[in-house]
Formats: C-alpha cells, sequence, structure tokens
C-alpha cells in the first residue's frame, strides 16, 4: 500500500510541475492566464521593487538549498528517500504559486517592437526557449529530475540506482543547455517591461551563480570524467563542433595536457569571487545599477544621486593620486561624462549602455568602458589592429565580478582602477599580448 501511495503521490507532483510550468510560460508572454506578469494595476514602483526581490530571492533559495547534497542527507531524516525529489518538485510548485501570485506589476516600458516581422521572430524564440526546456530534460532523464523514476523503482522494489555520466546532444556543445533554455524563455518578448526585466534579470544572474555551485557538486559526484568535460565543453557559450568521443579519456587528458590554453578552458574554470563583497568600490558600482533602473523607471532623483556618487568617487581618486592618468580617474571621468550624456535632449536612451554594462562587471567582471579606455592611445602600448582589438574585446575578464575567470591569462590581482593601484604608466595595459585586464574589482567603471 505505502509503495502505490509513493507513487501516485510521485505521478502527481511531477503532474503539478507541469501545469505550474505551462502557467508560468502564460504568465512570462502575458498570454491567456488571469494573472501575468505585466498585468493589474501598477503601484509604486519602490514597494513592487521591494516585493518582486523577495519573491526572487525566495525562489532562488528554496531552488539551491534543497539541491544541495548536504541539505538532502538532512531532508531524508524527515522525508522518505523514494519521494524526496518528488517532495522537492512539490515546493518548486509552491514556490513558484507564490511568485506569480504576488508579482507586482512595474510597468514602464523598456522596448516595444512593432515591426512585424521582428516582433514575430521575438516569439518565435519565446516558444523555441519554453520548449527547449523539457526537450533538454529529456535528453538525460526527465522522470529521474522529476521523482517518477524514484517512485516507480520503489513501486517495483528495486534500489534507486543513479544515472550514469551522459553527454548528449546539446550537452555536446555547452555545458548548460538547460539554462540557455530558460534564458531565451525569459528575454524573448517583443514588449519588455520594467518588471518583466527584473524578473529576467534577477533570475539570470540567479542561473549563472547556481551553475558555478552545481559544477562542484558534479565534480565531487563524477570526479574526473566532470573534471575533463568541463574542461573541453564550455559553459554557456555553444562550441559549433560537438564534443567527440572517439579518444579514451586517458589520451584526452595527454593531449589536454600538452596543448595551449584556449579560450573554452578560460570559460570551463568558474568560481565565486566573494572577496568583492568587502570591496567598497564594487558596491559603489553595485548601488549604481538600481539607481539607472530607477531613473529610467520614471524617477529624477536617482540620476543626481549615481551622478553624485560618481563625481565624489572620482574626485577622492583624483586627489588621492594627485594626477588624472590612472585608469580609477580615467574610468570615472568617462562613466561620468555618459551619464551627464544623457541629460541632453532625446539621449535619455543612452543610460541602457551603463546600466547593462554595470550589471555585466559587478557580476561577471566584464568591463567594457575599462576596454574601450584601454585603446585610447594615451593607454595603447602598441598599434591598432585586428589581432590587438579581438584580445581587448574577446579575451575573458579577470577578477572582477561575483562570477570569476580563474585563467592562465588572467594575472592582475587588484584592480587597475583601484587607488591602491597607483602606477601611472599604465606599460601593462589590457592591450598587452598577454592581456591583463584592467577590470579587477576595485578597477571597474560601470
Amino acid at each position: 500500500m505505502k509503495r502505490s501511495l509513493y507513487f501516485a503521490y510521485g505521478v502527481g507532483c511531477h503532474l503539478l510541475f507541469l501545469g505550474i510550468f505551462a502557467y508560468m510560460a502564460a504568465f512570462i508572454g502575458n498570454l491567456i492566464v488571469p494573472k501575468t506578469i505585466d498585468s493589474g494595476p501598477a503601484g509604486p514602483v519602490g514597494q513592487a521593487l521591494v516585493v518582486n526581490l523577495l519573491l526572487l530571492g525566495l525562489f532562488a533559495a528554496q531552488h539551491s538549498i534543497m539541491a544541495r547534497p548536504a541539505f538532502k542527507r538532512l531532508w531524508t531524516r524527515i522525508v522518505p528517500q523514494p519521494i524526496e525529489r518528488s517532495t522537492y518538485v512539490l515546493v518548486v510548485c509552491a514556490v513558484s504559486f507564490v511568485l506569480m501570485w504576488q508579482w507586482r506589476t512595474i510597468d514602464a516600458v523598456v522596448w516595444d517592437v512593432q515591426t512585424p516581422l521582428l516582433r514575430n521572430a521575438l516569439w518565435g524564440l519565446f516558444a523555441g526557449g519554453w520548449l527547449m526546456v523539457p526537450g533538454v530534460t529529456l535528453l538525460l532523464n526527465h522522470f529521474d529530475l522529476f521523482g517518477t523514476r524514484q517512485v516507480w523503482m520503489y513501486l517495483k522494489g528495486r534500489d534507486y540506482e543513479p544515472l550514469p555520466f551522459r553527454v548528449p546532444s546539446f550537452y555536446k556543445h555547452v555545458r548548460h543547455p538547460l539554462y540557455i533554455g530558460w534564458t531565451i524563455a525569459f528575454w524573448a518578448t517583443p514588449t519588455m517591461t520594467m518588471g518583466h526585466l527584473l524578473f529576467a534579470g534577477v533570475l539570470t544572474i540567479y542561473m549563472a551563480l547556481a551553475a558555478v555551485i552545481e559544477e562542484r557538486d558534479l565534480v565531487a559526484h563524477f570526479g574526473r570524467q566532470y573534471q575533463d568535460y568541463r574542461r573541453r565543453v564550455p559553459m554557456f557559450v555553444p562550441r559549433l563542433k560537438p564534443l567527440a568521443f572517439g579518444e579514451s579519456e586517458p589520451e584526452a587528458s595527454k593531449q589536454s595536457s600538452r596543448r595551449l590554453p584556449t579560450r573554452n578552458d578560460a570559460v570551463s574554470s568558474l568560481t565565486m569571487n566573494w572577496s568583492v563583497l568587502t570591496d567598497l568600490s564594487w558596491w559603489h558600482w553595485t548601488l549604481t545599477i538600481p539607481l539607472l533602473a530607477a531613473h529610467l523607471a520614471g524617477y529624477p532623483w536617482a540620476l543626481v544621486i549615481a551622478i553624485g556618487i560618481c563625481t565624489l568617487v572620482g574626485g577622492y581618486y583624483a586627489v588621492r593620486l594627485r594626477q588624472l592618468r590612472p585608469f580609477p580617474v580615467q574610468i570615472r571621468i568617462a562613466y561620468l561624462g555618459l551619464l551627464l550624456c544623457g541629460t541632453l535632449p532625446g539621449m535619455n536612451w543612452i543610460y541602457w549602455v551603463p546600466l547593462i554594462g554595470t550589471t555585466a562587471m559587478v557580476t561577471v567582471g566584464y568591463c567594457l568602458l575599462a576596454r574601450i579606455l584601454s585603446l585610447a592611445p594615451w593607454n595603447r602600448t602598441e598599434p591598432l589592429s585586428g589581432s590587438l582589438l579581438w584580445r581587448v574585446f574577446v579575451r575573458e575578464p579577470s577578477v572582477g565580478g561575483l562570477v570569476q575567470w580563474s585563467s592562465a591569462s588572467c594575472h592582475r590581482t587588484i584592480g587597475c582602477c583601484s587607488v591602491r593601484d597607483n602606477d601611472t604608466s599604465l606599460a601593462y595595459s589590457i592591450t598587452n599580448t598577454v592581456p591583463r585586464l584592467h577590470e579587477d574589482h576595485h578597477a571597474h567603471a560601470h
């Protein structure tokens, strides 16, 4: 009797999730359901931001904490092992329901594509993203992911057998196709509001961070198999040529130890950089993000605060370093100029540039403004060339964001925009053959 009840419970949780998944697609797409991400009267933006961020935090915390092996070991002292995964799925459904039920509308429009061809293309991407998510789960074992395999094996009186390491289809091109599907589903829309942007942006950042933590568990579980896979396949940017399994693992490892480092190796070694949380400069740029977002949502006072903070910090660096040549000062002068440029008639749209750039910097350490400034004649150490542009804009960042690239090509540990890095010669410019990027967490310009 207990085996049958567990099986019915597991199947019920699985079916409930499929219903929640379909409802969420309609919720985000503003389709046929009663409440959507942009429906309902818009209230105070500040209140909506606080409530929505709390809801997204609850969603992220539940997904990450309950998925960790340490939590599972404690959790299975209360919940029977055969229905542990099904119970996780049930809690996911409950948290997702609360998220959609209590979501607050922020209806300021970010973009609204009216060209029929482009609008239809975005709807096509939207549908593709939502179809890609369940499609990817079927490549490994959809029923194990949602707990149905576990309760079925228990019903048949068989011990649970963990799935072997496999690399099917999409996984030969990229390590996290499931997260790519979710990202497409969240971002592909012909009409993007500030509320939708908040939803998509926060969950995209969460998935990037979750992937790093998840891979630690995968390495602990699969060992060298996953380490070799991680070395050979990019994390998020798909490789065009699929991973081949024609050579044995020992031979593959031998060849990998002899070859030079590649960009794929840089992508494959992402780690969390918690040290940025103790850096006041990083917090300065992080604070700038909501200020710019609030200005774009219709609150001009937020821009005044952002300009004031940038001016004070830039002035402090200029006084402390006693010249304008160091990168900390150059970066803030350029950033301040960008903010002031947006105050000109018809130029308000330009604030999207620092908003997106600052977000990229504080999360993954990619500082576009620092890279552009490094090409200025007084910062360059070699003539402009295609090779130079490639190194400047395509190479991985060094230390800077919450997610850090650990690579042989990243050597700097103190940022060029830090008051502690007062070398004004810039002989170690980002444009050097080995790119010592001016983007560390004391340096970032966005």
